[in-house]
Protein backbone atom coordinates (compact mmCIF):
# COMPACT_ATOMS: atom_id res chain seq x y z
CA UNK A 1 0.00 0.00 0.00
CA UNK A 2 1.10 3.84 -0.88
CA UNK A 3 -0.09 4.87 2.69
CA UNK A 4 1.34 1.82 4.73
CA UNK A 5 0.00 1.90 7.89
CA UNK A 6 -0.41 5.69 7.81
CA UNK A 7 -3.85 7.56 6.56
CA UNK A 8 -2.97 10.85 4.60
CA UNK A 9 -4.99 12.71 6.78
CA UNK A 10 -3.32 12.03 9.96
CA UNK A 11 -1.38 15.31 11.50
CA UNK A 12 0.89 13.73 12.69
CA UNK A 13 4.13 13.11 11.68
CA UNK A 14 6.59 9.53 12.32
CA UNK A 15 9.18 7.15 12.11
CA UNK A 16 9.14 3.92 10.89
CA UNK A 17 12.28 1.53 12.11
CA UNK A 18 11.40 -1.09 9.71
CA UNK A 19 12.17 0.96 6.79
CA UNK A 20 14.10 3.35 8.16
CA UNK A 21 12.19 6.31 7.35
CA UNK A 22 10.02 9.28 8.16
CA UNK A 23 6.81 9.95 6.97
CA UNK A 24 5.06 12.87 7.29
CA UNK A 25 1.43 12.90 5.81
CA UNK A 26 -0.21 15.60 3.86
CA UNK A 27 -2.69 16.08 6.72
CA UNK A 28 0.21 17.91 7.99
CA UNK A 29 0.71 20.71 6.06
CA UNK A 30 -2.75 22.90 7.21
CA UNK A 31 -2.81 25.48 10.14
CA UNK A 32 -1.15 26.37 12.52
CA UNK A 33 1.83 24.25 11.12
CA UNK A 34 1.64 25.62 7.59
CA UNK A 35 -0.45 27.85 5.09
CA UNK A 36 0.18 28.92 1.96
CA UNK A 37 -0.18 32.55 3.53
CA UNK A 38 2.70 32.11 5.91
CA UNK A 39 6.12 33.42 4.96
CA UNK A 40 8.20 30.71 3.30
CA UNK A 41 10.97 30.66 5.97
CA UNK A 42 7.86 29.77 8.88
CA UNK A 43 6.64 27.02 6.30
CA UNK A 44 10.51 25.44 6.08
CA UNK A 45 11.18 25.96 10.03
CA UNK A 46 7.64 23.78 10.74
CA UNK A 47 7.88 21.41 8.33
CA UNK A 48 11.56 20.88 9.42
CA UNK A 49 11.47 20.90 13.20
CA UNK A 50 8.69 18.23 12.19
CA UNK A 51 11.13 16.62 10.35
CA UNK A 52 14.12 16.76 12.52
CA UNK A 53 12.23 15.32 15.99
CA UNK A 54 11.31 12.27 13.66
CA UNK A 55 14.76 11.73 12.23
CA UNK A 56 16.02 11.34 15.98
CA UNK A 57 13.80 8.76 16.94
CA UNK A 58 16.40 6.27 14.56
CA UNK A 59 19.17 7.35 17.28
CA UNK A 60 16.62 7.25 20.69
CA UNK A 61 16.83 4.52 23.34
CA UNK A 62 14.56 2.24 20.84
CA UNK A 63 15.70 3.21 17.56
CA UNK A 64 19.31 2.45 17.91
CA UNK A 65 18.56 -1.17 18.19
CA UNK A 66 17.76 -1.11 14.53
CA UNK A 67 20.08 -1.00 11.47
CA UNK A 68 20.16 1.51 8.16
CA UNK A 69 17.81 -1.73 6.73
CA UNK A 70 15.52 -1.74 9.47
CA UNK A 71 16.42 -4.74 10.51
CA UNK A 72 16.97 -5.54 14.71
CA UNK A 73 20.46 -5.36 14.91
CA UNK A 74 22.65 -3.98 17.83
CA UNK A 75 24.92 -1.67 15.89
CA UNK A 76 26.32 0.51 19.03
CA UNK A 77 28.95 -0.45 20.62
CA UNK A 78 28.88 -1.00 24.53
CA UNK A 79 30.78 2.51 24.96
CA UNK A 80 28.37 4.39 22.87
CA UNK A 81 25.71 2.51 24.79
CA UNK A 82 27.15 3.45 27.76
CA UNK A 83 27.47 7.66 26.36
CA UNK A 84 24.15 7.59 25.12
CA UNK A 85 23.11 6.75 28.85
CA UNK A 86 24.80 9.13 30.37
CA UNK A 87 24.09 12.28 27.93
CA UNK A 88 20.47 11.26 28.45
CA UNK A 89 20.56 11.10 32.05
CA UNK A 90 20.52 15.09 32.53
CA UNK A 91 16.24 14.38 31.19
CA UNK A 92 15.73 11.61 33.50
CA UNK A 93 17.22 14.27 36.11
CA UNK A 94 14.97 17.32 34.98
CA UNK A 95 11.47 15.20 34.78
CA UNK A 96 12.12 13.74 37.93
CA UNK A 97 11.50 17.16 39.49
CA UNK A 98 7.99 17.87 38.08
Amino acid sequence: QRWGSMDPTQVDGSYARQVNGVFVPAGLLQKPLFDSSYPAARNYGAVGAVLGHEFTHGFDDVGRRYDMKGKLHNWWTPNDVIAFKQRTQCIVDEYETF
